[in-house]
């Protein structure tokens, strides 16, 4: 007989749309995907339209923490649709450029959600790095070298060494083809 035991934390004050999403975040830790997947769906049907965007983006998060690619791609890409966010379209793309899941990745379509940044550049290690996987993926790898070096150098300016040792690992990466 298996035995175990649940804690369970008990938030009386807490909306319905946020109980909706810590059960999707318990079906997550289930690995129960589509199920989470599903609450998440009832949480945003009963979501002020103002408020979805922000409940794709948390969620998606949390999907992408919990190795649900495709799931977390999915609902950023539905935040999207309320409007342009860089931050939101930049995680999407890293997303589709760097997944293990072959069938999901997808360089060109990481492109394209970052494209709207393109004609000006934020001074962010993540948009270059985003832009140098997606760019590595589809084959362009003179592109890659490029966004990794500002991925590096930004990192840097940062003080953030943990970054830059892993962007400049990526950017080695690159280089190599």
């Amino acid at each position: 007989i298996a035995r175990g035991v649940r804690l369970f934390q008990v938030v009386p004050d807490q909306t319905e749309t946020e109980q909706l999403y810590h059960t999707a975040l318990a079906e997550l830790a289930r690995d129960d995907v589509a199920a989470a997947e599903r609450t998440i769906g009832r949480a945003l049907a009963i979501t002020p339209a103002t408020q979805q965007a922000g409940l794709c983006e948390v969620a998606g998060a949390a999907f992408y923490d919990y190795g649900a690619d495709a799931a977390a791609v999915r609902l950023f890409r539905r935040a999207l649709t309320f409007g342009y966010n860089p931050a939101i379209a930049t995680t999407a793309a890293w997303i589709l450029a760097s997944t293990e899941q072959s069938s999901l990745r997808d360089g060109q379509a990481a492109l394209a959600l970052l494209a709207p940044q393109r004609a000006r550049p934020p001074a962010d290690a993540t948009y270059h790095s985003a832009l140098a996987a997606a760019s590595a993926e589809v084959g362009r790898f003179s592109d890659a070298v490029t966004a990794g070096q500002r991925a590096v150098e930004l990192a840097r300016n940062a003080g953030d060494r943990a970054a830059e040792a892993l962007l400049q690992q990526r950017l080695e990466a690159y280089r190599a083809g």
